[in-house]
């Protein structure tokens, strides 16, 4: 299941925590399924995709690309991007929350410090 996939149905279970696990399951499948179909069958998509390689590679190093996706660590890149992919947005998601947690923290002193003494600034201007 996608990262996206997984969080919509989360969003799901949120605003209806009755749902049974099953249907929670069954939502994410049919997101996930729904959005591989949009990102590899929507000729949108696809045209966009094409624009993008076009204006970023050349000719040749498309073919080449080709090519290394035809052999072993090719095809297992592509296979495993995905998860490889959700598995850093996971650890970038904790650590954004850790960062988060740290910065307010740690700024918050600064912060109150420096209103205060905006404020203080405000009351001798008046």
């Amino acid at each position: 299941m996608s990262l996206y996939a997984n969080n919509m149905a989360q969003h799901m279970v949120n605003q209806k925590p009755s749902l049974p696990p099953r249907a929670v399951e069954i939502v994410s499948d049919e997101i996930a399924l729904f959005l591989h179909e949009q990102m590899f069958i929507n000729p949108d998509v696809k045209n966009l995709q094409y624009e993008a390689y076009k204006q970023y590679f050349s000719r040749d190093e498309i073919l080449a690309l080709i090519e290394f996706y035809e052999t072993p660590l090719g095809r297992k890149l592509l296979n495993d991007t995905p998860v490889l992919l959700q598995y850093i947005q996971e650890g970038m998601d904790e650590a954004f929350e850790s960062m988060t947690a740290s910065l307010i923290e740690n700024i918050a002193p600064r912060l109150n410090k420096r209103m205060r003494e905006m404020v203080g600034e405000e009351c001798h201007r008046q």
